[in-house]
C-alpha cells in the first residue's frame, strides 16, 4: 500500500487480504520509524482479539518475534517494538481514551460497523508526527449502497482502494468456491464485491429518507429498544419528533449487549439530558423494569401480541414521501446509523421453498437482519399508530420549505 491520503477506505470481497495488507503496512511503519505510534481499533474491543489481532500475530509477526511477549490477545493493550514504536489495541466502545491519544496511523477494522463521526473523530488523534505522513485507514466488505462509506467514496470525499481475490496469493480455491455458492446479496457483496441491497426488500429506502447531522439539542429524545441481553445483537435507536417528522438521530448496536451497556452508552451521550421516554419490546418485561429503574424515565410497550405484518405497515406509513415536497416523515441520519441502513438493505420477504418454486410466497419477512428495524417498529406502533388508525400529519408533511437538513439530503 503506497497511498498516503489522510483518510482512505480499503474495500473488496471477502478473502482479498485487506486486513493482512494493512497490518503488514502498520508493522513495516513501526519498524521503519522509531518512536512511531499506531492504533488498531474496531467497533468493540472484544471483537478485535480473534479477528484482527489473530491475523497480526499469526500472519504478520514471525513465530519468534519479541512482540510475542506472552500476553493473551483478549487483554492485550499494546505491542511494544524494540525501537520505541508502539501499536495500541482498542475498541470504540471506549472511545475517549483513543480520541485524545497521539498516533501516526490509525486502522479501523470492519469499518462498515462504524458511524461517520466515530471515524472522523479519530482523525484528531493523528498528531504524533514521527512518520512523514499521518493516515487513517479503514477496511470493509461492501454493504448497503447507502452506507456512508460508499456514498462518501462515490461523492469523491473518501479515497478508496478496491481489492480483488487475485490480490491475495494465499486464498484457496475451496474458499472461493464457498463464496461463489452463496445466494443473493451475500454472493454479490462477499464474492463479487458489490455494494447492493437484497432482492425483495421489505422497505424501499430513498434519498428522501436520509439526512445528515439530524440531532437537535433543544428537542427531547426518545429511545426504542430491541433487547437481547447477551443472546444476540442488542439494538436501540435514538429518535426525535420535530413537527410532523420523526428523526432517527443515532443507534446503539452491540452483539451480546446488555441493558447495562445501553444505560452506560446513554448516560455518556448527549441524548440523556433530554431523554423523555423509552419504548421496548413488549415481550421483555424484565428489560422494561430495569430500564425504567436505571434511566428514571417512562418505559412503554405496545400491548397485545406482536403482529409483524402490522409493524411493517406501520413503518411503511411513516416512509410515504410527499409527491409535492419530496419530503418523508421518517428521516435517518446516514452517518450515525450504519446498522439500521444495512438492515434496510437486507430485510427481505420470504421466498417460496426451493422444493415448491411455484408456491406463493408467504406474506411475511424473513426473521433476520431486523434488530434495529424491530426497535423502530416498536416505537412506531407504540407512539404513532393504534391498529390501522394513522396520524394523518405524519403521512402528509407540511408543504412549506423543507428544513436545511432535508434539503441537504435531497
Amino acid at each position: 500500500m503506497t497511498n498516503r491520503d489522510r483518510m482512505v477506505l480499503v474495500e473488496g470481497p471477502a478473502g482479498t487480504g485487506k486486513s493482512r495488507a494493512i497490518l503488514e503496512k502498520l508493522h513495516a511503519c513501526m519498524v521503519k520509524y522509531p518512536g512511531a505510534r499506531a492504533l488498531i481499533i474496531r467497533k468493540t474491543r472484544a471483537s478485535l482479539s480473534e479477528t484482527t489481532l489473530k491475523t497480526f500475530e499469526e500472519n504478520v509477526l514471525s513465530e519468534h518475534d519479541p512482540l510475542h511477549d506472552g500476553a493473551d490477545r483478549e487483554h492485550r493493550q499494546h505491542y511494544e517494538y524494540p525501537n520505541g514504536s508502539r501499536i495500541v489495541c482498542g475498541g470504540l466502545d471506549r472511545p475517549t481514551r483513543y480520541y485524545s491519544g497521539e498516533y501516526d496511523i490509525v486502522y479501523i477494522g470492519e469499518a462498515i460497523e462504524v458511524a461517520r463521526d466515530e471515524a472522523q473523530s479519530l482523525l484528531r488523534s493523528l498528531r504524533n508526527n514521527v512518520m512523514p505522513y499521518q493516515q487513517l485507514i479503514m477496511d470493509t466488505n461492501p454493504g448497503s449502497p447507502r452506507h456512508w462509506l460508499n456514498m462518501d467514496a462515490d461523492a469523491g470525499k473518501l479515497p478508496r482502494i478496491r481489492t480483488v481475490h487475485a490480490d491475495n496469493p494465499s486464498v484457496t480455491e475451496a474458499y472461493l468456491a464457498t463464496l461463489a455458492a452463496m445466494d443473493g446479496v451475500l454472493y454479490r457483496r462477499l464474492f463479487l464485491g458489490e455494494w447492493v441491497a437484497a432482492d425483495g426488500t421489505v422497505y424501499q429506502l430513498l434519498d428522501a429518507h436520509l439526512g445528515d447531522d439530524l440531532f437537535q439539542a433543544d428537542k427531547p429524545t426518545q429511545v426504542a429498544v430491541d433487547p437481547s441481553n447477551g443472546s444476540g445483537p442488542y439494538a436501540a435507536l435514538v429518535l426525535q419528533q420535530v413537527g410532523p417528522r420523526v428523526l432517527v438521530v443515532d443507534e446503539f448496536y452491540r452483539v451480546g449487549g446488555m441493558d447495562e451497556d445501553l444505560r452506560d452508552w446513554l448516560l455518556a451521550s448527549r441524548y440523556h439530558a433530554r431523554l423523555a421516554g423509552v419504548v421496548c419490546d413488549p415481550a421483555k418485561p424484565d428489560t422494561i423494569k430495569r430500564l425504567r429503574a436505571m434511566l428514571n424515565v417512562p418505559v412503554a410497550a405496545k400491548e397485545g401480541a406482536k403482529d409483524i405484518v402490522a409493524q411493517v405497515s406501520a413503518v411503511k406509513s411513516l416512509m410515504v414521501v410527499d409527491p409535492v415536497t419530496k419530503v418523508s416523515p421518517l428521516v435517518v441520519d446516514r452517518g450515525r446509523c450504519p446498522m439500521l441502513l444495512d438492515e434496510f438493505s437486507r430485510y427481505a420477504w420470504r421466498k417460496p421453498p426451493t422444493t415448491q418454486p411455484d408456491r406463493n410466497a408467504p406474506d411475511m419477512p424473513e426473521d433476520a437482519h431486523n434488530h434495529c428495524l424491530d426497535a423502530l417498529a416498536y416505537w412506531v406502533t407504540a407512539k404513532a399508530l393504534t391498529g390501522t388508525q394513522r396520524q394523518q400529519s405524519w403521512n402528509r408533511p407540511s408543504r412549506t420549505e423543507a428544513p436545511a437538513w432535508v434539503r441537504r439530503s435531497a
